[in-house]
């Protein structure tokens, strides 16, 4: 994990690990160098390094000098240890992936990837046996010194693939995770546990999660904690439970009770949450010193879903399940009793009861090639078919079956004729139940879209470099971009020549003399303390990123000298 959260050397040129796969995931583009690029670097510049090692070889075999033993040693250890970067870059980022969406296949990936970069670990082992010392010491000294052999960082390599070995034996689907936990009363918030008291006041523009109406009152006639309204009937906490008791650390111990009898009425409980099929466990129990009776009660989820109308004998714990689906983003609970009697609540745990897709979206596709997908599927049922829904609108939608390949792994093929431009697609699973979900959760509404290109060019950007500005005056940058695909946004990125400020962005817009963009730098923002520097950001059509100036070719930022002569 250490490897994957590591920053690259420049956070404003390189996209780091992590964050390259949680933009994947969310279908983002960016600029910068991704790790992909930078790991095909890698392999490119170690084959090259060790051809090159091998011809030498063959060319100068019987004259060896001590000088070219030791520079083909320094120069094979360099070649393998970019080789064990190039491979663990992607075990990196199928690890990432996978800690994001739980998908299997993803983690077998980096395990897979792992694995080679441990084998390009050993080469370096290879060649530096018995050439090294067993204990380097590169620094000044003492226990903050890098010291040791290659050999030595084996061992924790193969600690690290051991771990995610485990990892993959012991994997359990999240199918039937808890979604929420409410407990009423005076609860202390911790562990997860959502405390719907006064303060947990539902506001529908703000979302979240509590009363539907006023909260926050105190009746001072019986001193009681007012919890929540509907019109003028009271939702009240009890008073009984211990101060021991009162954090809730046992459903049951604190709680709140409805109105008094013939003053009843139905109390709104709301939450935000995802569409989808849940079971609903209410606790009830009168803990305090003199517990009563409440009761009948019942509660109605959605407007259609309702429990069997059921008592809480005085001191006694009862639980009710109920399930029930959640169509527009939103839990809607009424807890309701006769108006003779009185409800009451403890706390309410909802389920997930439907099944779980995960899945590693493919974003890009090469024309005449199959995209082959997978996905990781699971549900408190079982499973009684996943699918691929792909196509475009004006084509249509096909589907095809997904095969499981081991339990939970399933994998499935969108064939190389039915590949073009315009691309999307969604997976559909359903259970013995009848339950049907997608992924991603809006389906057909908003499927994951694919690039269907061999375009890997970026945009071409020229630019006359601003080497001189005054301070206290605006400053205008123009920059002409342009790409077969069309250009979808060129950004201005600046900042005073300290590393201790950030970057400002600025989007450049489009002049309508041709491809000229341009974007004005405010006069605030050019101070007399530093210099100003900046560079472009260009992004096609076709996902192709380019940064202005190319650090392959230059420094990466133009530096603008400030007139100081009038300051």
């Amino acid at each position: 994990s250490g490897y994957i959260r590591s920053e690259p050397s420049d956070t404003q040129q390189f996209v780091g690990i992590e964050e390259a796969a949680r933009l994947h995931l969310e279908g983002k583009d960016s600029p910068k160098t991704w790790p992909q690029e930078t790991s095909d670097w890698f392999a490119s510049l170690s084959h090259d390094i060790l051809e090159a090692a091998s011809q030498a070889e063959d060319r100068i075999t019987g004259h060896e000098s001590k000088e070219y033993v030791s520079t083909m040693i320094d120069l094979k250890i360099l070649a393998h240890l970019a080789s064990y970067h190039a491979e663990r870059i992607h075990a990196g980022l199928n690890y990432a992936s996978y800690t994001l969406t739980q998908d299997l296949s993803a983690l077998d990936e980096a395990i897979r990837f792992e694995r080679r970069a441990i084998d390009a670990w050993k080469e370096i082992i290879r060649v530096s046996e018995g050439v090294y010392a067993d204990d380097i010491v590169m620094g000044p000294g003492g226990r903050s010194s890098l010291r040791g052999h290659w050999k030595d960082g084996l061992v924790k390599l193969g600690k690290g693939l051991s771990a995610l070995e485990e990892m993959r034996e012991n994997f359990s689907h999240a199918y039937r995770g808890v979604a929420a936990e409410f407990y009423f009363g005076e609860v202390a918030p911790r562990d997860g546990r959502l405390p719907a008291s006064a303060g947990a006041k539902f506001v529908k523009v703000n979302q979240g999660y509590g009363w539907l109406y006023d909260l926050g009152l105190t009746s001072a006639a019986n001193n009681r904690q007012v919890f929540g309204m509907f019109g003028d009937n009271v939702v009240t906490a009890s008073q009984g439970a211990s101060d021991s008791e009162s954090d809730g650390s046992a459903a049951g111990q604190s709680f709140i009770f409805g109105p008094d009898p013939l003053e009843g009425g139905g109390h709104r409980v709301m939450t935000d949450m995802p569409n989808g099929d849940y079971e609903l466990t209410f606790t009830t129990q009168d803990s305090s010193a003199a517990p009563t009776d409440f009761g009948p009660m019942w509660v109605v989820a959605n407007g259609a879903d309702r429990t069997e109308k059921f008592s809480v004998p005085a001191g006694e714990r009862v639980e009710t399940t109920l399930r029930t689906t959640v169509t527009d983003g939103r839990l809607n609970l009424v807890i309701d009793s006769y108006t003779q009697s009185r409800w009451m609540m403890n706390s309410i745990k909802v389920t997930r009861l439907e099944p779980d897709v995960a899945h590693v979206p493919v974003r890009r596709a090469t024309p005449g090639e199959d995209i082959k997908l997978t996905a990781t599927v699971g549900g408190p049922d079982e499973i009684a078919q996943v699918r691929i829904r792909y196509g475009d609108p004006r084509h249509g939608y096909l589907s095809t079956a997904m095969e499981q390949s081991e339990p939970g792994l399933y994998e499935g093929v969108s064939r190389v004729g039915e590949i073009r431009e315009g691309l999307s697609y969604f997976i559909e699973a359903t259970d013995e139940a009848g339950r049907v979900v997608t992924y991603p959760r809006e389906g057909g509404i908003a499927p994951i879209r694919v690039r269907v290109t061999d375009d890997d060019r970026p945009a071409t950007v020229s630019h006359s470099a601003i080497r001189s500005a005054d301070i206290g005056k605006p400053l205008t940058i123009t920059v002409e971009a342009d790409d077969p695909s069309g250009v979808k946004w060129v950004r201005l990125r600046y900042r005073g020549a300290s590393q201790h400020q950030d970057y400002r962005t600025l989007a450049m817009l489009r002049t309508g003399e041709g491809n000229v963009y341009e974007a004005e730098i405010p006069a605030g923002h050019i101070r007399p303390e530093w210099d100003l520097i900046y560079f472009i950001e260009v992004m096609d059509n076709n996902g192709n990123g380019a940064i202005f100036p190319d650090l392959e070719r230059e420094t990466p930022y133009v530096v603008v000298e400030l007139n100081r002569n009038d300051y």
